[in-house]
């Protein structure tokens, strides 16, 4: 039997668990997958109306309700959203390192609840180090 993948019960006639299975293959052979899923759900319903215990399967097949020819097509330009999603993603990493930064004059690290002060005792705008960057990155090299 290529089928028996389960140890039959001593109690059980092995030529009726093979008569079962022949059904089986019938099934599929004259009608095909789908009559032969329909006919174990159908036996699977039927055992558990009349108390049977069966063993629980967390795996359900996903179908697909709309054919693949059916589907519309994607709205939007998919390059676009890609990048969009690529500079979300790029922010947000900047934000991270940004906040994890330490402050080599504080005595502290830095609270996260008030932006940094700055050297007269005023706060900073949240930019103000990128702002700085940007205009040293600009200047042209000195020679």
């Amino acid at each position: 039997m290529e089928h028996d993948t389960h140890v039959i019960p001593h109690n059980m006639d092995e030529y009726e668990v093979a008569e079962w299975l022949e059904s089986l293959d019938s099934v599929l052979e004259s009608s095909g997958p789908e009559v032969a899923v329909e006919i174990l759900e159908r036996l699977r319903v039927h055992a558990k109306v009349a108390g049977l215990n069966l063993p629980f399967t967390a795996n359900t097949p996903y179908v697909n309700t709309i054919p693949a020819r059916l589907e519309a097509p994607f709205p939007g330009d998919q390059e676009l959203e890609r990048r969009i999603k690529s500079l979300i993603r790029w922010n947000a990493i900047a934000m991270v390192v940004r906040a994890n930064r330490v402050d080599p004059d504080a005595r502290e690290p830095r609270n996260q609840d008030r932006p940094a002060e700055g050297p007269e005792g005023k706060y900073e705008r949240p930019d103000h180090a990128l702002s700085v960057r940007t205009q040293k990155a600009e200047q042209p090299p000195e020679r």
